[in-house]
């Protein structure tokens, strides 16, 4: 009978856990040199995984008692994986920047701080103007009680939403488990490395040849290439922005309409290449070109069109499409599974047995009751804050929702990035109500929510734990020891994110020595406030709408197609990552 994880690597897990996520933060947030936990496969989580792995091989020649079986390895891995999801750049370092920016920035000319300000909640956001200036110019310390108070009286109290979230998306996995690894076999592609990495024996990676070869090129490239940004004299190998395409029919319309398309050769991705499913990424290009396409149209039909997914708006309406193609994706999900669920649910209320419960790490009772928790904690949480209870339901319901089609995009398609950028609950009720309607302190209680996707909901965890659990399974026992401590290394995760943001903050500056796009987020999130109050009958139109249905009904009709038609070969999952930065960079 295999083992459950083992004590000590969890503990190694959370030793190194505050040390990664404070080294990301590093680069992310204060110097923005390189931004990692942008892609699915978080490259200095795998540096570490290869340290362990080198110290491990060490340690098995000389004291083979002490060392680390491989899924030992892959536990500690995942938790410092799930640790800086939502430390990253993309999620809880934005909230510090969400709680303090209306009061930095308001000014007699914007009028915010009597236009905007009096709509949070003063429990909700940091609102002492001496904190606030001295962090965002670099003096005073967090390590007194006074500002240390000042802090974490809100952001220990959004901690409280974030353990909600996380505990109710985690339950809804495990859920869908079972359907996922063993009846629909999903691929996994973003595993496939770490577990080649710890392999053993013949199957060791680093005993190919073929491995060392497609390394020591990338590597050797990347290494040409630094010593060729600090020397400049030295030559360098061009691999991202070989040319733009869009460049060459620039002022022949409608084809100038394509606009930014890049030619880019990164190793990397090249190499996860390797591990998608052909079929998808066939999709991934196709649908790039369709997007591409539908701005040549509407260009030739003579509409206006927005080049951006994230400023503007108009057709082709990026954000309600990729809104549309998420939705049908969470719904064919659902669809498949619904045998399963009726199952799960009959074992939860019931207490019936069946092999569906099998192999998971907690029981489908305690996982509904803990999604249904954390789903009503969420909803309670955001009435206190005074937002609608209409609204805090939709709200919770339609993130939850993005989160299981996320996961589902992850474990199926394994992209580059996982970007659905500006498509989220916010946008989809602002899509539909007026501000006017909406009121002001729910725009307010949304605006301040902005750091749940950050744009582009490039770090939601549901796919990583998802991913966490597929590689403990490859190795031994899945059990509520490891399921907790990836739960418990996510929140813990969240804390390090707001403590080091506000730690480096008071160390460099937080308006100036902190270079990374958290304060850019927050500027779009009072940028769109600042709108809604200066506009509170506008709408995106009915061509939004009619967009977002469109995008629906057509991704239902290639999943119905996909089931009907085993060779054909287009998946939805690529018409909902390629509309933007993901499409760009990686087509």
């Amino acid at each position: 009978m295999r083992r459950q994880a083992s004590w000590r690597s969890i503990l190694l897990g959370f030793l190194l856990l505050p040390l990664f996520d404070y080294w990301v933060l590093d680069m992310e947030v204060r110097t923005s040199s390189v931004e990692p936990t942008d892609l699915t496969l978080v490259a200095p989580a795998v540096v570490v995984l290869f340290v362990l792995v080198l110290l491990n091989s060490a340690v098995s020649r000389f004291i083979p008692k002490l060392a680390f079986s491989p899924g030992e390895l892959l536990v500690t891995f995942s938790i410092i994986v799930l640790g800086v999801a939502l430390s990253s750049m993309n999620a809880l370092p934005t909230l510090v920047y969400l709680v303090t920016y209306g009061t930095r920035y308001a000014t007699p000319e914007n009028a915010w701080k009597e236009r905007l300000m009096p709509h949070f909640p003063d429990w909700l956001v940091v609102k002492d103007e001496k904190v606030i200036s001295d962090w965002y110019s670099g003096y005073g310390t967090l390590y007194n009680l006074q500002t240390f108070v000042t802090w974490w009286k809100p952001l220990g109290l959004w901690m409280i939403f974030v353990a909600c979230l996380v505990l109710a998306a985690y339950c809804i996995n495990t859920l869908l488990w079972r359907q996922w690894s063993k009846a629909e076999r999903l691929s996994f592609p973003v595993i496939q490395l770490p577990l080649a990495m710890v392999a053993t024996g013949a199957a060791s990676l680093y005993r190919k040849r073929l491995f060392w070869l497609g390394f020591g090129l990338a590597a050797g490239i990347n290494m040409l290439n630094g010593f060729a940004f600090l020397y400049p004299s030295l030559p360098r190998i061009q691999t991202m922005f070989l040319a733009d395409l869009g460049s060459f029919v620039y002022g022949y319309r409608p084809w100038q309409a394509i606009g930014w398309t890049p030619i880019n050769l990164y190793p990397f991705v090249i190499g996860l290449g390797f591990m998608m499913p052909l079929d998808l990424l066939l999709s991934f290009v196709v649908f790039y070109w369709i997007w591409k396409a539908e701005r040549i149209i509407g260009m030739a039909l003579g509409l206006d069109i927005n080049y951006s997914a994230l400023l503007g708006s108009g057709y082709p309406h990026y954000r309600q499409q990729m809104m549309g193609a998420w939705m049908a994706i969470l719904v064919g999900t659902l669809y498949s599974a619904r045998h399963h669920l009726k199952q799960v649910l009959e074992d939860a209320i019931f207490g019936a047995k069946s092999s569906d419960g099998e192999g998971v790490p907690v029981s489908y009772r305690f996982a509904v009751l803990g999604a249904a928790f954390g789903t009503v904690g969420m909803v309670a949480f955001l009435r206190a804050t005074g937002m609608s209870l209409w609204v805090a339901v939709v709200f919770v319901f339609v993130l939850l929702g993005m989160y299981i089609a996320i996961a589902r995009i992850r474990c199926e398609l394994g992209p580059p990035c996982q970007d659905l950028p500006a498509s989220g609950p916010d946008v989809m009720i602002s899509t539909v109500v007026p501000p006017q309607s909406l009121g002001m302190r729910n725009m307010a209680v949304m605006t301040t929510l902005f750091f749940v996707n950050a744009e582009h909901y490039r770090t939601a965890p549901s796919g990583t734990h998802l991913e966490a659990l597929r590689m403990a399974e490859t190795e031994q026992r899945l059990g509520a020891r490891l399921w907790w401590a990836l739960l418990i290394a996510t929140v813990l995760g969240a804390f390090v994110g707001l403590w080091g943001t506000i730690h480096m903050g008071y160390k460099f500056g937080g308006g100036t020595g902190l270079r990374g796009a958290p304060q850019w987020y927050a500027w779009q999130a009072f940028t769109r406030l600042n709108a809604w109050e200066s506009n509170p009958t506008a709408t995106p139109g009915s061509g939004a709408v009619a967009a977002g249905v469109i995008s629906f009904l057509a991704s239902l009709f290639l999943l119905q197609v996909r089931h009907r038609v085993l060779s054909f070969q287009l998946h939805p999952i690529a018409y909902a990552v390629t509309g933007y930065w993901t499409g760009d960079h990686f087509w």
